[in-house]
């Protein structure tokens, strides 16, 4: 007699539920962010893969999404890769190709600038709206569901998931109304830009809640998730690695995308020589191979490196051959700059990091340290004197993104090495025009390492491989630095004799190498007393070379070299320093 719940109450009648079917698919209608589907009309010419681009990938991809993989496959693939790899042109190419072979059931395209798909609220109703347009049955199971539970799309997205997906999908297969459910297709779904769900731990939960139903209900589903390596989605699917559910795919050199890069940038520089309004007056030799080598070089495997340069080059308002010179640095932009895209990015990635000064000096000592050791985790906070794990807390929104942290094998995290993944990010931090309120001064970054390195030199107690990288690459930062009022005061602080101490004696790196380069280096800061800071260091320099015996330091320059000496005349105009 009646649809829907109904309670009674004395001669109250109190009817709960959806009673219509179309009420129920207006609420579903309703969360679904048509947005987020693979062909959706504000998605209009998504980012796919480019002809003969990205071949090994997407191989790899629709051999595990037809089945043709041998032994036990996983449910899960985890796509991952830094910014501007390319993994949401391959999740759309793989849409549309599974799509096309009836391998699709559902996609769902997260983007952090959109309000109805950077949460996973409407993940659920917007696959299980997907699913009902290709299972037949399915719709009536769902609005069933929503009919006795209206407000199904206001609770958990495990409750959702569980009543809109998991358990349709059950119910059909137990009636023989989804045949061959592990074999039959469509059976894929595509979760693509995980980490632009704004929320990190709404990302664990995804990851986590998807994979517990896979591993409880028998059902055979195949999910494709494609994300950056952020740390909440690394940690959610290393917690899984026990199991055989899922598998990764990490877009590194491995599929070669420099090659590819280089048939993506000549097939888009033939199609502007083609079709440019200009083209009359674009050399047929335009781009020379050197120029292309550039590129390639420069795109450090980033495919939205060479989206955003192409974009500005093509424009129909000015010659394509200027643009490329300006993109190439070697004329300054008038208005526009060339890697606007790629630049709101990188400065959308930099707006997350909680600590973003902390963040810049350790990306700064990274970039700029002369020797390669210096970068081990170890090192760097050692140099800075920095708690242990810090270098790790402070980096880790970073890591997989713009920044690689190497692996060291069996020796721990704490020898790690750090390095930036992206030539393209290194520009862009070094670029006050285009990095703004991230730009870091290379100059200015040069003193400030000069003077810690002056610090750790002097310091007692201060560890062995920050004394030693301080004592190596002081020169280094001293040859770049600006002569600001702290490094003039750490200079003159400097104490020779404590270095002789620590390194066990004047050996020839320091009398020959070390001396000369620290007073020439004073000399080409351009101290106004420059005379009084060398003074300290020549009269020390006298003593021991007069064999003078002071705190228990004999003798120790001895073998300091003629080198040194006749730079301190040179310098201080001191002919009554003698060899």
């Amino acid at each position: 007699m009646f649809s829907g719940n109904v309670l009674v109450t004395g001669g109250t009648f109190i009817q709960s539920g959806v009673s219509d079917k179309m009420a129920a698919f207006d609420l579903l209608y309703n969360a679904t962010a048509y947005s987020a589907l693979h062909n959706s009309g504000e998605r209009f010419d998504p980012p796919r893969c480019h002809p003969n681009t990205r071949v090994a990938v997407l191989d790899r991809i629709m051999i595990w999404a037809e089945g043709h993989e041998n032994g036990e496959e996983a449910q899960i693939i985890w796509m991952f890769g830094p910014v501007g790899t390319g993994k949401s042109a391959i999740a759309q190419t793989i849409a549309e190709r599974c799509l096309a072979a009836g391998l699709l059931l559902a996609a769902f395209f997260f983007s952090r600038s959109d309000a109805t798909r950077n949460h996973p609220g409407s993940l659920v109703a917007t696959l299980a709206y997907q699913i009902r347009t290709h299972i037949v049955g399915f719709e009536d199971l769902i609005e069933s569901y929503i009919s006795q539970d209206p407000l199904i799309f206001t609770k958990s997205f495990e409750t959702q998931l569980l009543a809109l997906i998991i358990k349709p999908l059950q119910t059909m297969s137990a009636s023989g109304g989804l045949q061959d459910i592990d074999k039959a297709s469509p059976q894929l779904i595509i979760i693509d830009g995980l980490d632009e769900c704004r929320d990190s731990d709404a990302q664990s939960n995804i990851i986590a809640v998807i994979s517990r139903a896979l591993q409880n209900h028998k059902i055979r589903l195949k999910i494709l998730i494609a994300s950056r390596p952020e740390q909440s989605i690394s940690f959610a699917f290393n917690s899984l690695n026990h199991t055989n559910l899922t598998t990764r795919l990490p877009l590194d050199n491995t599929y070669l995308p420099q090659r590819d890069i280089r048939i993506l940038l000549e097939d888009k520089f033939n199609r502007i020589k083609a079709t440019h309004p200009m083209k009359a007056y674009i050399p047929a030799s335009w781009p020379t191979p050197q120029t292309i080598d550039n590129l390639v070089e420069r795109s450090s495997g980033q495919f939205i490196y060479v989206s955003t340069l192409v974009n500005f080059i093509s424009s129909i308002r000015h010659r394509p051959t200027d643009r490329l010179e300006i993109a190439l640095g070697l004329h300054p932009p008038r208005r526009q700059l060339p890697f606007v895209e790629l630049d709101a990015l990188y400065a959308q990635i930099l707006s997350s990091v909680e600590d973003i000064e902390a963040t810049l000096k350790i990306l700064s000592y990274v970039i700029l340290s002369p020797f390669h050791y210096q970068n081990y985790v170890s090192c760097i906070e050692n140099f800075f004197d920095l708690p242990d794990g810090e270098v790790y807390l402070t980096l880790s929104e970073l890591e997989g993104v713009v920044i690689k942290i190497s692996p060291s094998g069996s020796h721990g995290y704490y020898y790690d090495c750090i390095s930036v993944q992206h030539a393209s990010f290194t520009e862009f931090i070094f670029d006050a025009l285009r990095s703004k309120e991230f730009f870091i001064n290379s100059t200015e970054s040069h003193t400030s390492f000069a003077i810690q390195c002056l610090r750790n030199l002097t310091k007692s107690g201060c560890a062995v491989t920050a004394f030693r990288d301080s004592f190596n690459s002081l020169n280094y930062y001293l040859s770049k630095a600006n002569p600001t009022p702290d490094l003039r005061s750490a200079i003159y602080d400097l104490s020779l004799e404590s270095i002789i101490k620590r390194r066990g004696g004047a050996d020839k790196q320091f009398s020959s190498v070390f001396v000369p380069g620290f007073l020439s280096n004073i000399e080409s800061l351009g101290f106004k007393d420059a005379n009084e800071l060398c003074s300290k260091h020549r009269m020390w320099i006298e003593h021991q070379k007069n064999g003078d015996e002071r705190q228990g330091c004999p003798m120790m320059m001895r073998r300091i070299s003629g080198t040194t000496l006749e730079i301190c005349r040179h310098l201080l105009g001191d002919m009554t320093l003698k060899k």
